[in-house]
């Protein structure tokens, strides 16, 4: 009794007879009471999407239970709390512990910094939409690991860290595996960028860690915040895997609607169907000999025709070939198709040689022999009327390992040739320690070959080193007929572009192949 703790034990009887007098009677049981604050409860967590607005549904829910137990002594009915409480106990043990992991979770025990799905949370519960999202990718991490003990593995990062806060003490950077990522408020992709070009150069000197010197390669990428943040910060992410020291320090992720991305992802499961399909086929570029003026050699050429998006640009869709590991699989089908009309071709009497275009990536892996051996007994195609065009040779990770497998192409009798020679891609390195037997002077100098002295130097200059290495030099990109004296003056025994002809279909090619060398070929192209 309130204020009475020595009442006598009559009064509880007397309160009961009372009770009993003024029709006090009803009750509601643990279990309805219980039912009532889980519907209570489901009601919060249904509709309460913001961390913010389930705090407050569920304070709400606790001060039901004191609310609703003064109602019912007032109205006299008798209330059973203590399944509710129990429940509602239980319930707040389960999700603190939750909480708990998940913040230990969210936190790099090495380091003690955050990962990068806390960066995902932050963005979405502050509501960020400007700014950058920027994931620095620190290069040969595992191997660097593998040399530090375990206590000097969080150090090791931790120094990173600390270069990385040179301008900014307050950064707060975040950590998972070989990526560090941190939010960039600044809308400027140019000035993030030159920050990021600075941060480079203090990277520049090595750390030193368990009483050893190491060398730090770091890379970045860029995304900018827009719309979904973790569909941001996996481009941010896939933007820094795909960065390298040498040649693509700092990569900006790419932007564009919803549904482009959407195509870009879907792009690349489509590759297999618009083979089987047909919408990936080859067009072929006639190579002419400049001293017969006829027709040596074709290059084929790889197009993607969609129904829904019409042409896509053979750029855009090798680069996610290699992204999706498809590399391969399309080589192998234009080096089918290829091959087949080049049979068909010397069927026709035209023994002419078909070139196509090799990845430098593929030459990395013995089995790109096997493929090209395979694909020839399969079309039943000479190889010597084969030749492989490497392209992008910078690419080449390791130049003994490519010197071997182009030896063994050479075995089997194919040949050779040096794509876009004359710019960074292919340098005089690769011209030098690779075997080949034709260079192709970049269109770059080709066609400015009239205009420009330095180009006719250079032109000259390469096509004298093929005469020195006795190797074939073709001249791609020729656009104007009145530049062809120039470049046999220089030395180019081959030519190919627009001034003889566009890429044609296999039925162009058959009809321009017989054509009389004194007609016109301006209905052909």
């Amino acid at each position: 009794m309130p204020r009475k703790m020595d009442a006598a034990v009559s009064y509880v009887d007397i309160y009961a007879g009372e009770s009993l007098k003024a029709g006090h009677t009803g009750s509601l049981r643990g279990p309805i009471v219980l039912s009532f604050f889980a519907a209570l409860l489901l009601i919060s967590i249904v509709f309460s999407r913001a961390r913010r607005q389930r705090w407050v549904a569920y304070s709400a829910t606790v001060l039901v239970a004191p609310a609703l137990l003064y109602a019912a002594a007032k109205i006299g009915i008798r209330l059973e709390l203590s399944y509710a409480l129990t429940f509602l106990a239980i319930y707040a043990a389960l999700r603190s512990r939750m909480r708990w992991k998940r913040r230990v979770e969210m936190v790099n025990q090495e380091t003690g910094l955050a990962k990068l799905r806390a960066l995902e949370a932050r963005l979405i519960r502050d509501s960020v939409t400007n700014g950058h999202i920027v994931i620095a990718k620190i290069q040969n991490y595992e191997r660097v690991l593998k040399t530090l003990r375990a206590d000097d593995k969080g150090s090791y990062v931790l120094k990173l860290v600390d270069r990385l806060r040179a301008a900014d003490s307050n950064l707060v950077v975040y950590s998972d595996g070989h990526h560090l990522g941190w939010h960039v408020a600044n809308d400027d992709t140019d000035a993030v960028v030159e920050h990021l070009e600075g941060l480079r150069a203090i990277f520049a000197a090595p750390i030193q860690v368990g009483g050893f010197s190491v060398d730090v390669g770091i890379t970045f990428g860029i995304a900018g915040v827009e719309g979904d943040p973790s569909a941001r910060l996996a481009a941010a992410v896939a933007a820094a895997e795909e960065t390298s020291e040498a040649h693509n320090p700092i990569a900006i992720a790419e932007t564009g609607s919803q549904t482009d991305l959407l195509w870009d992802i879907s792009l690349r499961a489509r590759i297999d169907d618009a083979m089987e399909a047909g919408e990936i086929y080859c067009v072929y570029q006639p190579k002419i000999d400049l001293q017969s003026n006829a027709v040596v050699g074709v290059e084929a050429l790889v197009r993607w025709h969609d129904p829904a998006r019409g042409f896509i640009s053979p750029m855009h869709f090798i680069q996610q070939c290699e992204k999706a590991g498809r590399m391969e699989h399309l080589t192998r089908y234009v080096l089918q198709s290829a091959c087949s009309a080049g049979q068909l071709l010397h069927f026709r009497g035209h023994m002419i040689s078909m070139s196509v275009n090799i990845s430098a990536t593929l030459l990395s892996d013995m089995r790109v022999v096997g493929l090209v051996r395979n694909v020839l007994q399969a079309t039943r195609f000479d190889p010597c009327f084969l030749t492989l065009e490497i392209t992008e040779t910078a690419r080449i990770s390791d130049h003994e390992v490519a010197a071997t497998i182009l030896n063994e192409l050479r075995s089997i009798g194919v040949r050779i040739s040096m794509d876009d020679f004359g710019v960074g891609a292919a340098n005089y390195e690769a011209f030098y320690e690779l075997p080949f037997d034709e260079i192709k002077i970049d269109r770059m100098f080709v066609a400015n070959i009239a205009k420009d002295p330095k180009a006719r130097a250079i032109v000259a200059s390469i096509a004298a080193m093929g005469r020195g290495a006795r190797i074939t030099v073709v001249a791609e990109g020729l656009e104007n007929p009145q530049d062809i004296p120039m470049l046999q003056e220089a030395g180019c025994q081959q030519v190919q572009g627009f001034a003889f002809s566009r890429p044609l279909s296999l039925s162009n090619l058959l009809e321009y192949q017989e054509l009389a060398p004194e007609q016109t070929l301006s209905n052909i192209v």
